[in-house]
């Protein structure tokens, strides 16, 4: 794969210089490089629709690259706390729907407020793969700086050049393009960082809150209930409620009768004598 794309890049930028291609609002380079090779009086024109169709089925790929990608680093920002967690969660088609949604509509916003100009849109996507590129190659001669492996010192060498190599690419674009859409990415880079970090503050300030909260309902004494057993007669219902009241709060309940007409006058000295004590209140 790499070979066929060092060929494709050093053959079309041949062609593009040999023929003075340039891009314009009705057709890109491959185009123009295509009708000049396969002109629309020869026999073989149709090559340059396969040329076109062929172009058109890698731009598709290259744009589901960005929906399969895009979810799954938001997924594990939001797992590191820099990303909201709603991001973490799967569909129903088990993918990460919220990141595939957000991104959508990342990209109708691009694609409107930049009048659909692919001039000026290619622009954030060079910087922002060039600018992947560069921190994933410093971070790989990190990798083999810490690790110190066999064979590391060429391997780092080589991930260190490819790192100055992006990192000049996406410089001499921020230069020569700010002023064409380029500046774009400039500012929301920074703004993204900010608020990365804006959100990972806000979940460790929520955390240290439910961690206080946990500590304090640890530290707080254990709350009592106190149970109260209405008496009105001595009967097998009495007896399940005593059951019931043991059963939540072991002998530490009070019972309570209110005398009455109707009330039973002997069921004060049968309860003692069963419960052991009872409380009377006078009569409503």
């Amino acid at each position: 794969m790499g070979a066929i794309a060092i060929s494709l890049f050093l053959g079309v930028s041949y062609l593009a210089v040999s023929m003075n291609a340039a891009p314009s609002a009705s057709a890109s380079v491959i185009s123009e490089i295509a009708r000049a090779i396969f002109p629309a009086s020869s026999s073989t024109s149709f090559l340059y629709y396969v040329v076109q169709a062929l172009t058109f089925g890698i731009l598709i790929l290259a744009a589901n690259t960005s929906y399969q990608g895009f979810p799954r680093l938001a997924a594990v920002l939001a797992r590191d706390r820099f990303f909201p967690r709603q991001f973490v969660n799967l569909g129903d088609r088990l993918v990460y729907s919220n990141g595939i949604v957000v991104l959508a509509a990342i990209a109708a916003v691009l694609i409107w407020a930049f009048n659909a100009d692919v001039i000026a849109l290619i622009h954030l996507y060079v910087i922002g793969v060039f600018t992947a590129f560069t921190i994933s190659q410093a971070g790989m001669v990190r990798h083999w700086l810490k690790r110190e492996q066999p064979g590391w010192q060429w391997r780092a060498a080589v991930n260190g050049a490819g790192a100055v190599a992006t990192g000049l690419v996406a410089i001499i674009v921020v230069e020569s393009k700010f002023t064409q859409g380029a500046w774009a990415v400039t500012v929301a880079i920074p703004i993204l960082i900010a608020c990365f970090y804006g959100v990972r503050r806000h979940y460790s300030k929520v955390a240290r809150r439910l961690r206080a909260g946990v500590a304090a309902v640890t530290a707080a004494p254990p709350a009592t209930n106190r149970v109260v057993l209405y008496v009105e007669s001595f009967d097998a219902a009495l007896e399940e409620a005593v059951w019931y009241a043991r059963e939540v709060a072991g002998d530490n309940f009070s019972a309570i009768h209110v005398p009455g007409s109707r009330t039973d006058p002997g069921i004060l000295p049968r309860f003692r004598q069963f419960r052991g004590s009872i409380v009377t209140l006078p009569d409503f």
